[in-house]
């Protein structure tokens, strides 16, 4: 008996350690990039997450591009992934967007994305729809001709709000204010007519968004993907919940930033001045020309994206195996381009951890549009980009020429790998 026992054992510890082997060895037709899977399942999730108390790359990538160049393999949650710093090989997957690659996400923006009938949608189809729910609602016509306005009234009605508060947690605050104002366009949202805050309702879903995707009870993820009314809500606003978070995240490293450099705030501030000066009407609402005249204001709005680096990168998958640089990635396997390297590589951008607006003067539009993708690149890029840009200029020039602030509290800024502010910037708003 104990023969057939020994020999059950051997046969089990004999497949497991070829299954591991297997994992840790894939086949490919060729020479796979440089790295390692790790365990089976885990991968190497847990390094992953060891975050980082700086504006400096997080651990694990840094770690391992110092130990294996810049295009890398490794494995997330059972996922095998090519990781990339590599700006060639980026805008190689990106020009074959569609061909070599698919748009690809992670299991929990698929499961977000699935619509309410028993048939998902892929992600091409997801990005087509968002794309023409943005181009409608918050393209460069509607800009230009009826947002932008709206856009400053809604921004004043705000910081009014905050005069005659003690403390603003500007993350949270700014973040209510743009979620709401791109409810109100696509669904005509009142919040004084709603029983539930919809930002609330924001906040606490993407805090699960961005977690490891265990569907366990107990687990962050777990609650996100449970919370039906959270849901229900953001599948109708979904360019709100996407571009939101990147408006309040980069507003509130700006202010961080230009709190912490007297010599940006006064530049700043004296742009917008100039602009007011040179109204025929000083109380006219800012119009389409002015904003065209902001160059050191987008310079701190640049500065702010690729310091920020919210997102750790963009994510495709090969439709069939790709051939690279004397490597081959096999078909099924995720890619992800990692622009927060890109950002912050010390080739392109010296001294890449400092705040320095002034460095986008003379930064050249070819070095610009290889090495900066904060909203992603080429006909994939976010429609709501110019959007973006918009607001959070529109919220600047309201706060230099109407309102100054003073930091109370600024909690640490970690990534692991999203950027997390903590409790985030907290300022008192007094009138100029």
């Amino acid at each position: 008996m104990w023969l057939i026992g020994t020999c059950v054992s051997t046969l089990i510890i004999a497949w497991l350690a070829h299954w591991i082997y297997r994992w840790r060895n894939p086949q490919c037709n060729g020479i796979l990039p440089p790295g390692s899977l790790d365990l089976l399942l885990i991968g190497e999730t847990l390094e992953l997450m060891v975050p980082n108390y700086s504006l400096d790359l997080f651990p694990f990538l840094k770690k391992r591009i110092q130990r294996y160049g810049k295009t890398f393999r490794t494995s997330v949650a059972g996922r095998a992934i090519v990781v990339s710093a590599d700006a060639g090989f980026c805008h190689f997957v990106l020009q074959q967007d569609g061909k070599l690659f698919d748009s690809w996400a992670l299991d929990t923006f698929a499961k977000l994305f699935e619509q309410e009938s028993e048939v998902s949608i892929n992600i091409p189809n997801v990005h087509k729809y968002i794309r023409g729910t943005v181009l409608k609602h918050f393209g460069m016509e509607v800009l230009k001709v009826k947002l932008l306005p709206l856009m400053e009234e809604a921004t004043r009605v705000t910081m009014e709000s905050w005069l005659g508060q003690e403390s603003v947690d500007v993350k949270y605050a700014i973040g209510t204010m743009t979620i709401e104002f791109g409810a109100k366009q696509l669904l005509s949202y009142d919040p004084t007519q709603s029983s539930e805050k919809l930002s609330d309702l924001f906040f606490s879903f993407i805090q699960g968004l961005m977690s490891i995707p265990l569907n366990i009870p107990g687990t962050t993820h777990y609650k996100c993907m449970k919370h039906k009314k959270a849901l229900s809500i953001i599948r109708e606003i979904r360019i709100q919940w996407l571009s939101s978070n990147v408006l309040s995240t980069t507003l509130t490293l700006a202010l961080m930033f230009l709190e912490e450099n007297p010599k940006a705030l006064q530049e700043i501030t004296d742009e917008h001045e100039t602009i007011i000066k040179q109204r025929e009407v000083l109380d006219s609402s800012i119009t389409w020309e002015e904003y065209k005249s902001m160059p050191f204001t987008l310079h701190v709005i640049h500065e702010s994206l690729r310091l920020g680096n919210i997102s750790p990168g963009l994510l495709r998958r090969t439709k069939s195996d790709v051939e690279w640089n004397g490597y081959t990635i096999p078909v099924g396997w995720g890619v992800l381009i990692a622009t927060s390297a890109f950002h912050l590589d010390p080739e392109t951008y010296e001294d890449p951890t400092t705040f320095n607006p002034w460095r986008w003067k003379e930064c050249e539009s070819d070095t610009m549009l290889k090495n900066f993708m904060p909203f992603g690149w080429g006909m994939k890029q976010c429609a709501g980009a110019e959007y973006a840009r918009v607001f959070l200029a529109t919220f600047l020039h309201v706060l230099v020429t109407k309102y100054r602030y003073i930091k109370l509290k600024r909690d640490e800024i970690r990534r692991n790998p999203i950027l997390d502010l903590g409790e985030g910037l907290h300022i008192k708003v007094m009138e100029r």
